[in-house]
């Protein structure tokens, strides 16, 4: 899933935006801002695998689902640096907040990630071997808006997806697209020293 999320998405955009005229040094214009967030986001990803005791007073005692947490963070990252953008990158932006809000919606309501069972055999899943994990869960007939969940078979890397992730994957195309394709920022000319009389 990681390869899906972040890895094909990055090498499709930098693909499309070479094969577009785009360079890949423009991209440092974007200047982006609170690159801490997404540090955090990504501490709290690994806490919810590696620790246990934090997994458990926050998504059992509290009912605070920590993938909804790391959308949220990253949501809020978005938003940050959203303003003083060109159109595309927005456009970019208002994509990945989308696929964030939808993957955190069906997160916050069921807890964790509802899957489809038929889409993870399809994806080439072995059926025995389906279960719950701290982000993932089958949906079942009690799961809240299993549309939302992981229902689009992948077979080509044994994972589903969701409607989000494909909003998410199309967002981190469009804005390494768009940040390859920025113009550079001219540098200010250098006054030349007053010469003494």
């Amino acid at each position: 899933m990681f390869l899906l999320v972040v890895g094909l998405p990055v090498l499709v955009g930098l693909a499309a935006g070479y094969a577009s005229g785009g360079r890949i040094s423009r991209i440092s214009g974007l200047r982006l801002r609170a690159l801490w967030l997404p540090w955090v986001a990504a501490l709290v990803q690994l806490a919810q695998y590696r620790v246990a005791a934090l997994r458990h007073l926050l998504q059992d005692r509290l009912h605070v689902p920590m993938l909804a947490l790391v959308f949220g963070l990253m949501c809020l990252w978005v938003a940050v640096n959203m303003t003083r953008q060109t159109r595309a990158v927005r456009t970019a932006g208002v994509l990945l907040l989308g696929g964030a809000a939808l993957n955190g919606t069906a997160i916050a309501l069921n807890g964790r990630m509802p899957y489809s069972r038929t889409a993870a055999v399809l994806a080439g899943q072995h059926p025995g071997h389906l279960a719950s994990g701290p982000k993932n869960m089958p949906a079942e007939a009690s799961t809240h808006l299993a549309w939302l969940g992981d229902v689009i078979p992948l077979p080509p890397l044994h994972a589903v997806a969701s409607i989000g992730d494909v909003f998410l994957l199309v967002g981190v195309v469009t804005v390494l697209v768009a940040g390859m394709h920025l113009r550079p920022t001219p540098r200010p000319a250098s006054r030349p020293d007053p010469t003494p009389a």
